[in-house]
C-alpha cells in the first residue's frame, strides 16, 4: 500500500510560564492562528516548543508519539502547518495550569498547494468554533486534492474534557475577528466590521432615546 502523503492530528500543549496569561488571553493568540514549532530539550526530555506568529513561546508538547511524528515529517522534508485550536485552564492539581490544543498538519511537497488551502480552511473552521477531524484516510486525502483544499470532513474532534478544566478560548470573538482582519489589511472587511459595530452603537443609542428621551 502506498504511503499517504499527509499526517494530521490534534495535540495538547502545556504553558510553563504563567506570566504569559496576558498574551494567551490577548489578541496575539487567536483561535485558528497559524503557529510555529521547534524541537528542544527540556529537563533532559525532548519536547516540541509552540510559538505564536510573533515569535513568543507559548508552551510545549511532550507527547512522545507527536514528537516522533513531528521529527519524522521534517526528516522527510514535508511541509507542516500548526494552528491554535483552544486555550484552557486546569484547576487541578492546585494551583492550576494553563494549556491548549493545536492542529498539526504535515504533507508532501507534491500536494502542498492543496493542503496549504486545506490548512487555511481548517483555521477558518476553528475560528468559528468548529473542530473538524484531521486524521484523514487515503480517501480523505484524495478528496482534499480533488477539491483543491476546500473539502473538509463532516466528522468532528471533541475537545479534551477533564474535571476542573475551563476553556478560555475555543473560537474567535467579534473583536478577535476584527483584529485578524486588520492583520491582513483588508480595508473592505474592516470597513464592514467597523460599520457593523457603529450600527450596533447607534441602535443602542436609539433604544436609550426611546426609553429615556435623551439624545
Amino acid at each position: 500500500m502506498p504511503q499517504i502523503p499527509f499526517f494530521g492530528t490534534y495535540a495538547t500543549f502545556t504553558v510553563a510560564d504563567k506570566t504569559l496569561v496576558g498574551t494567551l488571553l490577548g489578541a496575539d493568540c487567536i483561535v485558528g492562528d497559524e503557529l510555529t514549532a521547534r524541537e528542544e530539550w527540556k529537563n533532559g526530555k525532548r519536547v516540541v516548543v509552540i510559538s505564536n506568529k510573533f515569535g513568543c513561546d507559548l508552551g510545549y508538547i511532550q507527547n512522545d508519539f507527536f514528537i516522533e511524528q513531528f521529527s519524522l515529517t521534517h526528516a522527510r522534508g514535508w511541509q507542516t502547518s500548526l494552528r491554535l485550536a483552544s486555550l484552557y485552564f486546569d484547576q487541578n492539581p492546585h494551583p492550576g495550569t494553563y494549556g491548549g490544543e493545536v492542529v498539526f498538519l504535515a504533507f508532501e511537497q507534491t500536494v502542498a498547494e492543496s493542503f496549504i488551502v486545506f490548512s487555511q480552511v481548517i483555521g477558518q473552521k476553528l475560528a468559528n468554533g468548529i473542530r473538524p477531524t484531521v486524521d484523514l484516510s487515503s480517501h480523505g486525502v484524495e478528496q482534499v486534492i480533488a477539491s483543491q483544499g476546500q473539502w473538509v470532513p463532516n466528522t468532528r474532534q471533541a475537545p479534551l474534557q477533564k474535571e476542573g478544566r475551563i476553556f478560555l478560548k475555543s473560537e474567535r470573538s467579534l473583536n478577535e475577528t476584527l483584529v485578524a482582519l486588520s492583520r491582513r489589511r483588508a480595508p473592505g472587511c474592516l470597513i464592514a466590521g467597523w460599520g457593523f459595530i457603529i450600527f450596533l452603537i447607534l441602535a443602542l443609542l436609539w433604544v436609550i432615546h426611546l426609553i429615556t428621551g435623551i439624545f
